[in-house]
């Protein structure tokens, strides 16, 4: 294939995004969409704050990865919130600190965790989102007795096998 011909389908594939991204915009504007507001009434978790603080002390970093910055950590339910009784709510033993990455993992049952604290990783993650995601096989977390039966609820429940 010669230089000009390469260049030529270059700018075919050029003016193809170019009408794709026109086609969009067309699409986009026909809809009439408006940036509004609008007040709600929402529901709110009462001593989320003292649940969060409480696991900041216990851990510092993210469980796996050890970022620091607590603008970057996430207090994570083991067992999720909407499945817990009001003591299981605010028990530290039902939490970890993690970096966003690896709590939207967890949350949504990508990864988990052994008795032993030895990650759990889903055939649902691919080997490239592994990666990026800076999960491992050897990763691990501490885990107390207490901590077990929360486990064994998210690995039950909410991890994807």
């Amino acid at each position: 294939m010669s230089y000009y011909s390469t260049v030529s389908m270059m700018k075919e594939e050029e003016q193809k995004r170019i009408q794709i991204a026109k086609t969009i915009e067309n699409e986009v504007e026909s809809l009439q969409l408006e940036g509004k507001e609008r007040e709600a009434i929402v529901k709110v978790r009462v001593n989320q704050t003292a649940f969060r603080d409480g696991l900041l002390k216990k851990y510092r970093t993210c469980c796996l990865c050890g970022i620091s910055n607590p603008d970057l950590l996430v207090a994570s339910h083991i067992k999720p919130w909407r499945a817990c009784g009001p003591e299981e709510k605010l028990d530290i033993n039902n939490g970890l600190l993690l970096c966003a990455n690896h709590d939207k993992l967890f949350d949504g049952g990508y990864i988990s965790f052994s008795d032993e604290g030895n990650i759990i990783i889903s055939s649902s993650l691919s080997d490239n989102d592994r990666i990026f995601t800076n999960v491992r096989k050897e990763m691990r977390i501490q885990v107390n007795d207490k901590m077990k039966e929360y486990l064994s609820y998210h690995k039950n429940n909410e991890f994807r096998q």
